[in-house]
């Protein structure tokens, strides 16, 4: 190179001698396309000087073109998308689906982001109003969601399906159990699910109450394979719906879930915590290693929890038969500070779970400031918290205030019709363990003897 910028020349041009020196100069990459007998080979190459070398434009990676009818076709569905984007209430997003129902340009992602769009604006008091009152709005869209069907994927199926649970819940009207089945029977096609679509579709047909064994099983074992993928509000969303329609495929299921929410349970919030003991305790799967674990989280973010979240894990314990004297310690402080918000459900579920374990001594403040609570909301408690109530204070013999168990009583009779044998067994245990003034109880017990009669 020396050579050449001083000759001006190539240094291709010179002596044989000087090509045999640079022939060392060249990069190893180089040196195969170098010939002695083959100058104008080397010259073309890149090892010249700058000043010599002829500037080659860099060239761009090809691209496959596009046919105008392609594009075309991008451009539609894409400015489709875009118009659903822009909707601003559930009347547009359904007056342009009923425009577009036969328009073979609406994909299934489209549908998908319909009813995501419909889900979210129907929180709207005018929009949940419109969708109440005129629910046959909803056909063009159900009807472009059963042509689609078949050729969904999983994430537009699995959003289609948890955007019209969510719907479906929010306006209390339920969708035609057809469509159901269609988007059921197309998911036991797919296995290439992602954590995310299996927890929303299980969600979504457990939100509904809709029972589809074969779908749940068949997404057990996908579910198997991904469990470590799973983050924390994936995993419990589907523990709680295999749970919540009561279908237990296999130990394996809940098995692998345990060792996956274990290890990565400092990810859980309290809800998160709450429904997954839930889900374990009605299904009645044994788990003792994540309840010790969960306990020790809970009493960390004991703070965290709502009044549903703590009764729903003491009721789980309780239901489990896994004691935990720490996390009941821990909660009765926080049940005493929240009792206002407690509602009938979530009061009588906390005096349940501690009057099972005759855990009361250590916190007998609790159930006096339970009391008072209930006594405040007993019209809105119904025939099981009246009877789980009554029984809890008689079998840890706390002694409860005699208004409770006359008001318990009176409420008692109004819905007297909607108590089990066993409820109305466990109220008048209840009645006969505490000594209660027999008088108070004499409509109550007239009615349960007509009942008898009857």
């Amino acid at each position: 190179n020396k050579l050449a910028l001083r000759s001006k020349t190539s240094p291709f041009q010179q002596a044989p001698g000087i090509m045999l020196f640079l022939e060392y100069d060249l990069p190893l990459s180089s040196r195969r396309y170098f010939n002695s007998d083959d100058n104008n080979k080397i010259e073309q190459h890149f090892w010249r000087p700058k000043q010599l070398r002829k500037q080659q434009p860099k060239q761009q990676p090809t691209r496959k073109k596009q046919t105008k009818l392609q594009r075309r076709k991008n451009n539609l569905q894409q400015n489709l998308q875009q118009q659903i984007n822009d909707c601003d209430n559930v009347r547009s997003v359904l007056d342009l689906c009923k425009k577009k129902q036969k328009d073979q340009h609406m994909k299934p992602f489209h549908v998908a982001a319909c009813w995501d769009k419909v889900s979210r604006l129907v929180w709207d008091y005018k929009d949940l109003k419109i969708l109440q009152e005129r629910p046959k709005l909803l056909t063009p869209l159900l009807n472009r969601t059963i042509d689609t069907c078949g050729e969904m994927d999983s994430r537009s199926l699995s959003t289609t399906a948890h955007r019209m649970a969510k719907i479906s819940s929010r306006t209390r009207r339920k969708m035609d159990s057809k469509i159901w089945n269609m988007l059921g029977d197309r998911a036991k096609e797919m296995t290439t699910f992602h954590p995310i679509e299996i927890s929303n579709t299980v969600w979504a047909f457990a939100k509904i109450r809709f029972q589809a064994p074969e779908l749940f099983d068949h997404l057990a074992n996908e579910a198997i394979a991904r469990v470590d993928s799973f983050n924390s509000r994936d995993i419990s969303n589907m523990l709680w719906s295999y749970a919540t329609l009561g279908h237990y495929p296999s130990p394996k299921l809940f098995d692998a879930a345990a060792g996956a929410i274990i290890e990565k349970l400092d990810e859980f919030n309290s809800q998160d915590i709450s429904n997954t003991l839930w889900s374990y305790a009605t299904v009645g799967h044994p788990s003792p290693k994540l309840f010790d674990a969960a306990a020790g989280e809970a009493i960390n973010k004991i703070d965290k929890f709502n009044s549903q979240d703590i009764s729903t894990t003491l009721w789980s314990y309780a239901t489990a038969g896994v004691e935990s004297p720490e996390l009941f310690d821990a909660a009765s402080g926080k049940v005493i500070n929240d009792i206002d918000t407690f509602n009938a459900q979530a009061i009588s579920n906390t005096l349940w779970s501690y009057a099972t374990f005759d855990h009361h001594q250590s916190s007998p403040n609790l159930f006096d400031a339970i009391s008072d609570e209930a006594i405040k909301k007993m019209d809105t408690f119904n025939a099981q918290a009246i009877s789980n109530t009554l029984w809890s204070y008689a079998a840890v013999g706390h002694p409860s205030s005699t208004e409770l168990f006359d008001i318990a009583l009176q409420q008692a009779n109004k819905n007297l019709h909607a108590f089990t044998t066993q409820g109305l067994c466990n109220t008048l245990w209840s009645l006969a363990m505490v000594d209660h003034n027999i008088e108070s109880a004499i409509p109550f017990l007239n009615r349960v003897l007509n009942l008898h009669q009857s």
